[in-house]
């Protein structure tokens, strides 16, 4: 009967040994997989900050293309407007050389243009004059 006893005690200490291995095995693997799980994470949260900084170069790179384009279509266009103002300069003068009375005629134009801007700037200074008194007397 003892040997009975001594073997179930046995097999029950055995299987509580197995059992015991294997869930010091199994604590094992999902300590390792958790660990494989976190160095994951902090590769793609790292490969995430990497692809958002790689789409905003991209972006300032795109708007920069866009910005020097426009820039050189304006730089085109003044170029034009340059040419066309020389252009017409230079066959204001010509025709002045041949025609002297157009060229008293431009002359007298002028003047007045600066005589209307002394005038313009007489008008507003005295306006603006008023206005501050007005304020000065009301505040």
């Amino acid at each position: 009967r003892h040997r009975e006893i001594l073997h179930d005690f046995l097999e029950e200490f055995s299987k509580t040994k197995a059992n015991l291995r294997m869930a010091d095995e199994r604590q094992q693997l999902l300590t390792s997989v958790r660990e494989d799980i976190v160095e994951h994470r902090s590769a793609s949260r790292a490969t995430d900050a990497l692809l958002r900084e790689r789409n905003a170069v991209h972006a300032t790179d795109r708007a920069l293309d866009g910005l020097l384009e426009h820039a050189a279509e304006t730089k085109a266009a003044l170029s034009l407007q340059r040419g066309i103002f020389g252009g017409v300069g230079s066959k204001l003068q010509q025709l002045s050389a041949v025609a002297p009375q157009i060229n008293a005629l431009l002359g007298r134009i002028s003047r007045k243009r600066s005589r209307d801007k002394t005038i313009l700037g007489v008008v507003m200074g005295c306006c603006l004059s008023l206005l501050v008194l007005y304020k000065l007397q009301i505040g």
